[in-house]
């Protein structure tokens, strides 16, 4: 497996991170797919297959490759969606 990092900066101030995601070469290549994420694959344990993803914060749209972590007030109401 290989580490990638990547780095795209720079924007007015004025816009918010999923905007400024969106709007750049690495946000349009995930939106167009040709980002090159590894395929789908098992998680280990198990039978579930699952895209390989970006984790955002709650400014992100979700995608395909792009998730979010519950939120505070959800994963308290939910037990299921609890950090363990």
């Amino acid at each position: 497996m290989v580490d990638v990092v990547i780095v795209d900066i720079g924007s007015y101030g004025k816009e918010g991170d999923s905007s400024i995601l969106l709007k750049s070469d690495i946000g349009q290549r995930i939106s167009n797919g040709s980002f090159g994420f590894p395929e789908e694959s098992f998680l280990p344990g198990s039978n579930i297959v699952v895209p390989h993803v970006i984790v955002g914060d709650e400014a992100f749209r979700l995608h395909t490759h792009i998730m979010k972590p519950y939120s505070k007030k959800s994963s308290r109401e939910d037990v299921s969606k609890k950090n363990i």
